[in-house]
């Protein structure tokens, strides 16, 4: 599983790449990739919870919201101060000559003490073309994720994450790497044990239309301190 994130990582990072290359034209390769370091803004929430699409949306990103206080506990003002939706929307998905279905997906940002921690949810509203699915549907079907069970703790204690601000958690990781230039990617929750963990690439700045780039993709736990790191070349044609 873990190779098959790192493909997934590499192959996002691949593609902000080349969407950088094409907003920097003009100025040299180099320059062109090193944006790519500076686009990540993990102490900043999104501030819209705007539907993408039709009037299904409305009704479903509701239905989320009630099942996540459900399945976090928490109360509706914590959800107001800690919460935040950076939209919502429907899409098709099928298999070929099997089936299709109709989902809802929410983007959502979670504050614990300084980090913002990115989070997306997407369940089933609709198989094939039959009638949408209710909330009693959807619920029956949900297996709550792991940070769910923890989110009330981290929301309650003020001091849970083991570095004091993204500074010093990024400082930290590059003295225990020996990896200088590595840029802030992500922070998300750990699908298996709910942790939040900081995820950090290396920089762009020195590749080259080769095969020969080595990423670098370190993650550090914030409630553990832990870390782990994976290396693999990737090409850029």
């Amino acid at each position: 599983m873990k190779k098959n994130l790192l493909k997934f990582c590499l192959l996002i990072a691949i593609g902000f790449a080349i969407a950088i290359f094409t907003s920097c034209e003009n100025k040299e390769l180099k320059k062109e990739l090193a944006c790519y370091c500076e686009l990540a803004d993990l102490e900043t929430p999104c501030n819209t919870g705007d539907c993408w699409d039709d009037e299904i949306c409305p009704r479903y990103q509701q239905i989320w919201k009630e099942l996540f206080l459900k399945e976090t506990g928490i109360t509706e003002n914590d959800f107001s101060k800690y919460v935040f939706l950076c939209g919502s929307g429907t899409s098709a998905s099928s298999i070929p000559g099997v089936t299709s279905w109709t989902n809802s997906n929410t983007r959502y940002q979670i504050r614990v003490g300084w980090a913002v921690v990115e989070n997306w949810d997407s369940f089933i509203i609709q198989r094939e073309s039959g009638n949408f699915l209710t909330k009693e549907d959807i619920e029956s079907e949900r297996t709550p994720r792991k940070y769910r069970e923890r989110l009330a703790d981290y929301l309650a204690n003020p001091n849970i994450l083991k570095f004091a601000s993204l500074e010093s958690a990024m400082a930290h990781l590059r003295v225990q790497t020996q990896i200088d230039d590595l840029c802030v990617f992500s922070i998300h929750f750990d699908i298996d044990t709910g942790d939040i963990i900081l995820k950090a690439i290396n920089s762009s700045s020195d590749f080259t239309f080769s095969c020969d780039n080595l990423s670098i993709d370190a993650r550090l736990n914030l409630i553990t301190g832990e870390i782990s790191v994976d290396k693999a070349y990737i090409c850029i044609d």
